[in-house]
């Protein structure tokens, strides 16, 4: 994950001024294989071994994922966290490139999802599409605005404050919409959820690294959302980016 820490950074007119997030690293195979994480970003597919999102969670009312138009119609493929009533940070390389996002709000595809279309988005100054697969602090961080309002039940969430709390051995809650088997790359569209610890705390200034060995994050959870449990109260510390498979 990456995790921007104190930092604030303009993005957008809405900006990500006041977004202090971590990016997380994580891993898509139900091996050894840690996640990073850093500043709202994920590089992976769908949540594995972890449970189906009811709506009922507290958490659950402030995630959503990003749809796309394709020649088969609106196809969800990344995740994001509302973090104000018309901006949604998720990771810089879910927006990079890519047209006609919209935001999609609903535990399922299977179901009535909600659509709102982004009109504006914005990816850190810093972020390159083109990094190698070892480079830390990658600064895999956006938003994305959209219009016509929130749906019924959705709320954003807010920032983690103080990031003191991120050390190793923190249990930290990653939800997405990917796929839940890296074999079969199969069950993306599907709000999921798991909880795993962190391993490395400072991987990098803006990034975190995750243990997936047996539940974690993969493709279509990129961009979703690390939180953390603190005074009774979900907060938001960070987005899933990319997966570390060594």
């Amino acid at each position: 994950m990456s995790r921007h820490g104190s930092q604030r950074r303009g993005l957008l007119a809405a900006s990500l001024a006041g977004i202090a997030l971590v990016a997380i690293l994580a891993g898509c195979q139900q091996t050894s294989a840690p996640n990073v994480s850093g500043g709202l970003q994920l590089h992976g597919t769908g949540i594995i071994g972890g449970k189906d999102a009811g709506g009922g969670e507290v958490f659950s009312a402030s995630v959503v994922a990003l749809s796309a138009r394709t020649s088969m119609g609106n196809q969800i493929y990344c995740t994001g966290t509302l973090i104000s009533d018309n901006t949604v940070v998720t990771a810089a390389h879910c927006l990079h490139g890519i047209s006609g996002v919209s935001i999609a709000f609903g535990l399922s595809q299977r179901g009535n999802l909600q659509l709102r279309p982004v009109v504006r988005t914005a990816v850190h100054e810093q972020f390159s599409a083109y990094f190698p697969e070892t480079a830390r602090d990658v600064h895999d961080i956006g938003v994305a605005q959209f219009s016509g309002g929130l749906p019924a039940g959705y709320r954003p969430v807010e920032i983690l404050p103080d990031d003191a709390i991120l050390q190793n051995g923190a249990q930290v809650l990653l939800a997405g919409y990917g796929v839940n088997s890296s074999g079969s790359q199969s069950g993306v569209g599907t709000l999921r959820y798991t909880s795993v610890p962190i391993i490395e705390s400072n991987y990098g200034t803006t990034e975190i690294r995750t243990d997936e060995q047996s539940s974690g994050s993969c493709n279509g959870d990129s961009g979703g959302p690390g939180f953390i449990l603190s005074g009774g109260k979900y907060y938001v510390w960070g987005t899933t980016s990319r997966g570390d498979e060594q």
